[in-house]
């Protein structure tokens, strides 16, 4: 009689698992996307020999010639990941450009062609110029002397000169004389390095 109980048990329990498994592949069942409606005066697609635009943000940028805006060792390097020691403050911080030493008046060179886009007096960095490459990537000069040699819409090539290196940077006034360099892709600060091969 257990025997029959057992049996009857998986029985209904085995029926009532297939109705839940059955019900459970209707509600999840993947549908193929619908195929777009072709219309009769709808254009064949021709491929285009030329690249598209990208319209979003990209780690390409409109030059691939880049050069150093000064000849000079680098004082400190880009370290955001990495503490460094800042010897104006004496302390250890995250550093997100390059110093390289260049005595004051030496020309500060753009690291490729661009549109120069802001030239302003930062508080801690003094005078700064900053370049729009394309591409979403920019340059970063600070601790430049007060009189440049661009303005703002000016077009640069590359080595054209913005400036020159001064001492306006109060934050980094324990260094050398030097000219920071940062490099912004998308908002988000780079290794200058990465480009200054």
């Amino acid at each position: 009689m257990n025997i029959f109980y057992a049996v009857l048990t998986l029985g209904v329990l085995g029926g009532a698992f297939g109705l839940i498994l059955s019900l459970a592949s209707k509600v999840f069942e993947v549908k193929p996307d619908p195929k777009p409606a072709v219309q009769p005066d709808d254009p064949e697609p021709v491929k285009d020999a030329s690249p598209e635009p990208d319209t979003q943000e990209t780690n390409q940028t409109v030059s691939k010639v880049f050069t150093w805006p000064a000849q000079g060792a680098v004082l400190r390097d880009y370290s955001l990941e990495v503490l460094s020691r800042d010897p104006t403050m004496g302390d250890w911080r995250t550093h997100s450009g390059l110093d390289i030493a260049a005595l004051e008046g030496v020309n500060v060179l753009s690291i490729s062609a661009g549109t120069v886009e802001q030239i302003y007096e930062d508080a801690l960095m003094g005078t700064t110029i900053v370049v729009d490459h394309g591409g979403g990537l920019q340059s970063w000069y600070s601790n430049l002397a007060p009189e440049t040699a661009v303005q703002v819409g000016d077009s640069v090539d590359i080595g054209g000169v913005l400036g020159t290196v001064g001492g306006s940077a109060i934050a980094e006034s324990g260094e050398s004389p030097h000219v920071h360099l940062e490099t912004v892709l998308n908002g988000q600060p780079v290794d200058p390095r990465d480009y200054l091969k």
